[in-house]
């Protein structure tokens, strides 16, 4: 299943959105445990979702957000981070301004959070961009 995980990010980041959704799907369908994955699937086949920007879309990607939310897996920080920057796209695209500043203070605090392991330096970090910091600052206030 990671290997149709790969392709579908592969897809996504080519601006093939379409073939990426059917890979991240087939993934959903096929292995819905997500096991053998990153477990982040439903995050990037909402992240595509929200990219094609159709108001169907975005109501699907927010389902996929909560679904994955209700998992009850342990949560990287770097991932819960990547939920709440698709949380804040959907809240915007409702005009939920609540939704966007909660989900902007808490990308903030996992953003300045360490790693989660000890012995592993780099697992759970949160990595970013300047713009997008400032994004989150800006919504949180």
């Amino acid at each position: 299943m990671s290997g149709w995980e790969s392709l579908g990010g592969i897809a996504a980041r080519r601006g093939n959105r379409d073939e990426a959704i059917g890979y991240h799907w087939r993934v959903l369908t096929e292995q819905p445990s997500l096991s053998g994955t990153t477990g982040a699937t439903e995050i990037s086949l909402a992240e595509v979702l929200l990219d094609k920007g159709r108001a169907v879309d975005v109501e699907y990607a927010l389902i996929l957000l909560d679904s994955w939310m209700s998992r009850h897996e342990s949560k990287f920080n770097s991932t819960l981070f990547r939920w709440h920057l698709a949380r804040i796209r959907v809240a915007d695209h409702f005009g939920d301004r609540e939704t966007a500043h909660s989900s902007a203070v808490t990308a903030l605090e996992l953003a300045g959070s360490g790693p989660q392991l000890p012995r592993h330096k780099s697992v759970g970090l949160v990595k970013t961009n300047k713009s997008t910091l400032r994004r989150l600052k800006r919504l949180s206030k």
